[in-house]
């Protein structure tokens, strides 16, 4: 089931974005359900379950930028697509991860593109978020899903994994015997990367990036090596355009 919720204060645009979709996901077979407001703040207030967010731009009262703010502070899995009048828009949609944007009228083929995109995101993403490490503590083995992971850093002959918050397992930092090396190998199609010899990240995790430092969601500090600069951002990077957070 994909939940789309559409927000217009233009009630032709509403209706038409709606007929739209209803074809691509008849089309498509697949299940889904549509909720449509005219306004941010109701939608804000109720928070209904959505996968998809179509958000017109300009609107009275809270405009689709200021929504989509407020949504990520909650939110960083929601798909968010932009429907504007204006062109120019677009690059303040990258502000708050929107994953594209289509001009008005929208066009059959331009919603179908952003649709795909938006589908095979939510697959991927849903994918990771399934996948699993297994490591091998003292007489016991902790099975950990990767989105837990922040970031690894090896000390000596042991990697210590710092863990988000609101993960399950109780502690928040696991100390286990091993190599950076082995456990790169192992991670480096994950989107974890190296930002030194002694760490690696979740590239989910990082807030920002600059100079010679990488900063995490969790607010967490980490030095960015020169030796591993270059590769790293080039990771990071493709990394937010495959995301959508950037186009190059």
């Amino acid at each position: 089931m994909i939940n789309l919720t559409l927000i217009d204060d233009d009630m032709k645009a509403l209706t038409h974005l709606q007929a739209e979709l209803n074809i691509y996901f008849k089309k498509h077979n697949i299940e889904f359900q549509i909720r449509t407001y005219q306004s941010g703040l109701d939608f804000l207030e109720e928070r209904p379950v959505t996968d998809i967010l179509f958000l017109d731009v300009e609107m009275p009262g809270m405009n689709g930028i200021e929504v989509a703010k407020k949504v990520r502070k909650n939110d960083t899995d929601m798909v968010i697509l932009f429907c504007t009048n204006y062109r120019q828009f677009a690059i303040n949609g990258y502000e708050v991860n929107a994953l594209g944007y289509m001009v008005k009228p929208i066009e059959t083929y331009s919603l179908s593109a952003n649709l795909d995109h938006a589908l095979t995101y939510l697959h991927e993403k849903k994918a990771s978020q399934e996948k699993k490490i297994e490591l091998h503590a003292y007489q016991s083995i902790i099975v950990l899903p990767l989105k837990d992971l922040v970031y690894i850093e090896v000390k000596k002959h042991n990697l210590f994994y710092f863990l988000k918050e609101d993960s399950e397992y109780p502690e928040k930092t696991l100390k286990i015997r091993g190599t950076m090396n082995n456990l790169y190998e192992s991670l480096r199609n994950d989107n974890f990367e190296k930002c030194g010899n002694s760490f690696l990240v979740n590239l989910d995790c990082v807030l920002s990036v600059k100079g010679d430092m990488v900063t995490l969601k969790n607010k967490t500090t980490l030095p960015l090596s020169r030796l591993y600069k270059e590769n790293f951002m080039s990771t990071f990077t493709r990394y937010l355009v495959k995301k959508g957070s950037i186009v190059l």
